[in-house]
């Protein structure tokens, strides 16, 4: 009888010659998802065999001093990225710019006053032209002002509240908040740094038991008593999903304002909130879903939090001007809500301290 013997070929192995090109080259690399580019320099060399029958995709990134420019040589690019098909020995190009300044922008958000400078004295953002009234509250905090530093420059920034009335919140985009509230950023990249001020007399209201199921829709009344208009962005809501504890700001996405001597409305349902003066409007301005952070049957609680907006003159509002009664259920009556409570963070309780009331 006749023996067979298996013919073994060995794939074809075929050789891809990256280029780093431009002023910037040095500061720039190029990583692939299929294996690993061996670099001589600005040279790299990546290997792959006549089996592979998908595109190879090639990454440019920069460190500090560069940036990504273009490509060439690729069968096609989507977002910096280049996809390659293996079909025979080839070459392609990144070319990366040198950078001698990265851009700083700097935005304001918040009800509140104030200005953001640089270690230098630079003015980047100033909401001093605010104006508010018993009818409406508008401000400049949607701008955003930009200046360019040296690569790898550390800026140092400032918020300073316009007066005491108002306080700086929160910074987001840092690389570090200074004790003393200063902000630093490493320009190793073009940066953005937020800045939020809100009213320096505010009050949170927490409410610790609220039900998913729609059974067990809450509904608030909120009254002012206050001189001040009052404002609240958003709230937290706290929540123990199976061993996992969790903890999420949401905020509406324009301040729903509460003026002086009126009244407004707030609903929990289900995973949702809705606020103002018609609990059927779920519009974009005043609802809020968030079904992502609580899933199943959990039951959450929430904090909501009310920054005080000026009117006839900012005296302060308190847990004693400040009034929300909460009812629970969908069926008549309405069950009072029980548990909650409130705490400001004004002088008006005994001894000069904090108003704390239970509900």
């Amino acid at each position: 009888m006749a023996s067979v013997t298996e013919l073994v070929v060995d794939a074809a192995t075929y050789t891809l010659l990256i280029y780093k090109a431009g002023t910037g080259a040095a500061n720039g690399t190029v990583t692939s998802d299929n294996g690993t580019i061996t670099w001589s320099g600005n040279t790299g060399t990546f290997s792959f065999s006549d089996n592979v029958t998908s595109n190879v995709y090639f990454k440019p990134s920069a460190t500090a001093g560069a940036e990504f420019a273009s490509w060439s040589g690729c069968t096609s690019v989507s977002n910096s990225i280049c996809a390659l098909t293996p079909t025979d020995n080839k070459s392609i190009t990144a070319t990366f710019n040198g950078v001698d300044a990265y851009t700083l922008s700097v935005k304001i958000t918040g009800i509140g006053r104030g200005t953001v400078r640089d270690s230098t004295g630079g003015i980047y953002l100033s909401t001093d032209n605010v104006t508010t009234n018993d009818n409406a509250t508008t401000s400049d905090n949607s701008s955003t002002t930009s200046s360019n530093f040296s690569v790898n420059k550390i800026v140092y920034l400032t918020a300073t509240p316009k007066s005491s009335n108002y306080i700086l919140s929160f910074w987001s985009g840092c690389d570090s908040i200074y004790d003393n509230g200063t902000c630093a950023v490493t320009m190793s990249s073009s940066r953005t740094v937020t800045a939020r001020f809100s009213g320096a007399y505010n009050i949170t209201y927490s409410l610790p038991f609220i039900s998913p199921n729609t059974n067990g829709v809450i509904y608030c009344v909120i009254s002012n008593f206050s001189l001040d208009n009052a404002t609240t962005d958003g709230f937290a809501v706290m929540s123990l999903q199976g061993s996992v504890a969790s903890q999420k700001y949401y905020y509406f996405p324009s301040n729903l304002s509460i003026k002086r001597k009126k009244s407004t409305f707030l609903m929990f349902y289900a995973n949702n909130a809705v606020i103002g003066d018609n609990l059927t409007i779920y519009d974009n301005s005043t609802h809020i879903d968030y079904s992502s952070e609580i899933n199943g049957g959990y039951l959450y609680g929430v904090k909501l939090k009310f920054t005080s907006t000026g009117g006839t003159g900012i005296s302060g509002i308190t847990c004693k001007n400040i009034l929300m009664a909460c009812f629970q259920g969908n069926t008549n009556p309405r069950r009072n809500l029980v548990g909650y409570t409130c705490e400001d963070n004004s002088t008006a309780g005994p001894g000069g301290k904090p108003i704390v009331i239970g509900y």
